[in-house]
């Protein structure tokens, strides 16, 4: 293995290494299979992070490049584990309010005790992570999907009207049509519900003209049209669009919050894996191999399969944190009132 660059910049490491063709197993005929070369280069950056004696975090292969001479080279990223200074975060007393919030107190508390410069790639993969994770999880609400259509079969009855509203409006109107119904079960409303809902709703508005329920309908059959033929990015687009308008903020806005709650993750995070460092908090194979068989249950998948879709050093990574969380929950005293 060289390294031909390695750049330490703000707590990230920046590095471009080549994986000699003696460093990669082949199979019998000398072909590399894509599991042998992820296993070389999990060995190079190991090997690049003991030789600089760094813990890292988020690593990122960026680039790979597999030469003529059987020789590979890759650059990566990757996040230096800063110097956590851990405050106390056992028995800690905790007033929750309300009381079913007392887990959060409790890691709040500890974590305002502790002392770390927090690296700005480490805030960037935390905010990359949540964002990830709430666009798909508004993705598959029905009450999101369900707007996102009323507010384009409102668009599209208005469009043709010389008085139709501005598109703020017009987005408060689409809500206001949908208020009664947010939570409801997808087999709770039905499409007919939606008609007759918009309808009145345009009644409400002062839209009275002949044939409004046809147009209404006619719109509708449209919009399942576009639904049908409109690509997961573009639909996930709407939905988030639809998400921001029930917030009243933009997406620069809506980020910026995003950005503290991250910022608080990742000290959080850091915290949690300072004190199973300290603990001597580990995760038995037996406790893995459990989880990783809850997990295959709820995919329908076998442990092997299960395994080979997911990263399970990273599965163990969360236990470990969990145990940490465990112990500050479990040893922090309830205290009640507020005076």
């Amino acid at each position: 293995m060289k390294v031909y660059q390695a750049e330490i910049n703000d707590g990230a490491l920046f590095a471009l290494i080549l994986i000699e063709p003696n460093e990669i197993q082949t199979d019998d005929d000398g072909s590399v299979k894509d599991s042998q070369l992820e296993e070389a280069i999990f060995n190079a950056i190991i090997s690049l992070a003991n030789i600089k004696e760094l813990n890292l975090l988020y690593t990122t292969v960026l680039d790979v490049d597999e030469q003529e001479d059987g020789s590979v080279m890759f650059s990566l990223e990757a996040v230096i584990a800063p110097k956590v200074l851990l405050g106390p975060y056992k028995e800690l007393y905790v007033t929750p309010k309300p009381e079913e919030l007392f887990e959060d107190a409790a890691l709040n508390l500890a974590a305002q005790f502790v002392e770390v410069d927090i690296p700005g790639l480490l805030v960037q993969k935390e905010l990359e992570g949540m964002i990830a994770s709430t666009k798909a999880k508004i993705f598959r609400e029905p009450y999101l999907n369900v707007l996102s259509d009323v507010h384009t079969i409102l668009l599209d009855i208005y469009i043709k009207e010389d008085d139709a509203p501005d598109k703020d409006i017009l987005w408060q109107r689409a809500i206001e049509t949908m208020g009664e119904e947010a939570g409801f079960s997808p087999e709770d409303l039905t499409s007919e519900d939606i008609h007759i809902s918009i309808v009145e709703a345009l009644k409400d508005y002062g839209l009275q003209k002949e044939g409004l329920s046809e147009s209404v309908g006619r719109a509708a059959e449209k919009r399942a049209y576009e639904r049908e033929n409109m690509s997961p990015d573009d639909m996930a687009a709407q939905i988030f669009d639809t998400y921001l308008h029930t917030l009243r903020k933009t997406e620069d806005q809506w980020r910026n919050e995003m950005l503290q709650e991250a910022l608080f993750q990742a000290k959080l995070h850091l915290m949690l894996d300072a004190i199973a460092e300290k603990e001597y908090l580990t995760v038995t194979e037996d406790e893995l191999s459990k989880n990783l068989l809850s997990i295959s249950g709820q995919f329908g998948l076998s442990v092997e399969d299960i395994s080979r879709e997911i990263d399970v050093e990273a599965v163990r990574y969360h236990l470990t944190r969990e145990k940490a969380i465990k112990l500050v929950v479990e040893s922090s005293k309830r205290v009640s009132g507020w005076d």
